[in-house]
């Protein structure tokens, strides 16, 4: 559970357990409802604002749900009839390990958002394979071409990382190159 769902579920437990006890003491009922509703609202605003947030538990949650869409979307794939988009969705699952280390490696309070925005794409990957699946047989062919092509960039975006990777390396060796050609070694004679 995350600090949000927390959150909220102390502040309704709380806003329950104030109508209850206002109840008990015989108050009107619709003066322990908006009694109760004003000191739930306030739980959630004191844990929601003034509490500090635990960042790390929510990527973490996050990543758990990158890992199973990406399971989804892996299974999913099988169900493809075209080859080369059934072999871009197999790669691009077999680049989410990577991804993950890469927002892992990141601040949390950085890694947070790119967590929250790559398992948005991964959700909207899976919902659009879904669907492609049902019409890849009988529908508009332009169409599934389309689909074919969307669903291939999955690949480009989880072997993207990869490439900077390899970029950065190539920049760091061409840097280091220049300086070592820049500064030869002495002569010993």
């Amino acid at each position: 559970m995350t600090p949000s769902q927390r959150t909220t579920l102390f502040a309704v437990a709380a806003a329950a357990l104030g109508f209850l006890i206002l109840f008990a003491l015989g108050v009107t009922w619709y003066f322990d409802v908006i009694l109760a509703l004003v000191f739930g609202g306030s739980v959630w605003f004191t844990l929601n604002y003034l509490a500090p947030t635990d960042t790390q538990s929510e990527l973490d949650h996050n990543v758990g749900l990158i890992e199973r869409a990406t399971v989804l979307i892996r299974n999913l794939s099988l169900r493809v009839t075209d080859g080369p988009t059934q072999h871009a969705l197999a790669a691009g699952c077999d680049g989410v390990p990577r991804l993950v280390q890469l927002i892992r490696q990141r601040d949390p309070r950085v890694g947070l958002p790119l967590s929250q925005r790559s398992l948005a794409y991964l959700t909207d990957v899976a919902s659009t394979l879904e669907d492609y699946i049902d019409v890849q047989d009988s529908g508009d062919p332009e169409y599934v071409r389309m689909g074919q092509e969307e669903l291939k960039r999955f690949e480009a975006f989880t072997t993207q990382p990869d490439k900077d990777m390899s970029a950065q390396k190539m920049d760091d060796y061409i840097n280091s190159l220049t300086a070592l050609n820049l500064n030869p070694p002495p002569e010993l004679t």
